[in-house]
């Protein structure tokens, strides 16, 4: 399965304008396909860590690749809870 999902960042501003106040997430897209169907725990796991390595060479600022960086260790918690 290649590029079974894309990750993106998003985030506001909370309280002023500045953007030290920034709250950034990671949201996904499941792409288009018939494998989307038949794909377990695991998979979509492994595929959300794949797509966050990719996200992560195109950050923009120091926030957003934290941001990343904390989505991917939750990512990999997830697996391990899993027992992979």
């Amino acid at each position: 399965m290649s590029s079974l999902i894309v990750a993106k960042t998003y985030g506001c501003n909370v309280g002023e304008r500045d953007s030290s106040n920034r709250r950034i997430k990671v949201a996904y897209f499941i792409l288009e396909s018939y494998e989307t169907f038949c794909i377990d725990k695991k998979s979509i796991i492994v595929a959300q860590l794949d797509a966050c390595d990719k996200l992560l060479k195109y950050a923009a600022d120091e926030k957003e690749k934290e941001a990343i960086v904390r989505e991917i260790r939750e990512l990999k918690t997830a697996l391990n809870i899993l027992g992979v």
